[in-house]
């Protein structure tokens, strides 16, 4: 996966770019997920290393062929940016890092009310 083109987040302004305009100018994300109560979050990735490490096991001892295909921990090593959108989908910030990192950051957590209810 290449890197975002150069300059691509600099052209995006934080209260004023809506999605439509930022799927426009970046493609599609790799991933996507909510953030309750705020709005959602996307993200762009790519690898710094150069070459992908594949590995294939196919079990020689059953009778019907059920290959495993293994991509490593290619996604925890993944450098990125995800983008914040507020519920009427404008742009409100942007990070850059790893996707981890970032996906782990911004990983939706009950809110009090939710946490007073399951007590």
């Amino acid at each position: 996966m290449e890197p975002l083109p150069e300059g691509a987040l600099a052209t995006l302004s934080p209260g004023a770019t809506k999605l439509e305009d930022v799927l426009r100018r970046l493609g599609p994300p790799l991933f996507a997920w909510e953030l309750p109560q705020q709005g959602s979050a996307l993200a762009w990735g790519w690898f710094h290393s150069g070459g992908w490490q594949v590995k294939i096991s196919v079990p020689t001892g059953s009778k019907v062929l059920s290959p495993y295909i293994d991509y490593g921990n290619e996604v925890e090593r993944m450098r990125g940016a995800v983008l914040f959108f507020d519920r009427d989908l404008k742009l409100v910030s942007m990070r850059e890092g790893s996707i981890r990192d970032l996906r782990e950051e911004t990983r939706a957590r009950p809110d009090e009310a939710t946490r007073a209810e399951d007590e």
